[in-house]
């Protein structure tokens, strides 16, 4: 067999994966737990600690030594809390260091275009939420940072939506391709699995971004349930859950520092 046959024979597989409809029981069985209540940060960042007391360690990185520290610009679902501390599930904040907040309905002016923030040349993130093709009602959370692209599958639960799986997900545009054509490819860094998906004009949307014009991005309001689950299959099989939390505040620019699109 040829090269080119093999590509072409490669690129009508993948196509027919990602135009197929049929559900998935994989994704039909997914739950998504509201949060109990959700609390941001006062200041730029504060530390979380591993027990509800200012003498007990901080939290690090995972698989890192530095302290992990929590960004005013992201919500947090307090699990459990008692007079001083709220336990976010990562560990401990100070009460006198953060506070709760309430989530308006989400509506659709929200979705679909990029939001962002920085403290920083160094530490910046842009983001953007999308409805899916999913019979399941299924959204994904795109976020660009300092530190690395990721995708999130989750799903909106009253005012708040609840991201419950994560991967490294980077987006690349052919332009030399066919307009139809896609690709997925994925490769383990350090125990780490990054994914590529390589897309045609077919799946191509343009949104502002960075204040920098223009930029093309994909249209996720064209993942069905196939694609998605193609995606996140070793996650949700794993159950290697990666919760983020986001609300009206996060999607109207009462947090983040700029909106795009």
């Amino acid at each position: 067999m040829n090269k080119r046959f093999f590509r072409l024979a490669a690129l009508v597989m993948l196509t027919a994966v990602w135009t197929s409809g049929n559900a998935q029981s994989l994704l039909e069985n997914l739950t998504f737990e509201a949060p109990k209540q959700m609390v941001r940060p006062n200041g730029a960042s504060i530390n979380v600690r591993t027990k509800p007391s200012k003498s007990a360690p901080k939290v690090k990185w995972p698989d890192s030594p530095w302290d992990l520290t929590i960004s005013k610009n992201e919500v947090y679902n307090a699990q459990s809390e008692n007079a001083a501390w709220y336990n976010i599930g990562i560990g401990w904040i100070s009460k006198s260091a953060a506070r709760k907040v309430t989530s308006a309905p989400i509506t659709d002016k929200m979705l679909n275009r990029f939001f962002g923030w920085s403290d920083g040349y160094d530490l910046w993130q842009e983001y953007l939420v999308s409805k899916t093709k999913s019979k399941y009602d299924l959204m994904v959370y795109y976020t660009q940072s300092d530190r690395q692209n990721k995708l999130y599958l989750g799903k909106q639960v009253g005012n708040v939506l609840v991201f419950k799986y994560s991967v490294v997900f980077t987006i690349e545009v052919a332009d030399n391709e066919a307009p139809n054509y896609m690709n997925l490819a994925a490769e383990d860094r350090d125990g780490t699995k990054y994914y590529t998906l390589t897309i045609g004009s077919n799946y191509v949307q343009q949104v502002v971004q960075g204040g920098m014009g223009m930029t093309k991005t994909l249209d996720f309001s064209k993942l069905n349930d196939k694609v998605l689950e193609r995606i996140f299959q070793e996650v949700i099989k794993s159950n290697r859950t990666d919760y983020l939390y986001i609300n009206s505040l996060l999607l109207s620019g009462a947090y983040a520092n700029y909106m795009l699109g």
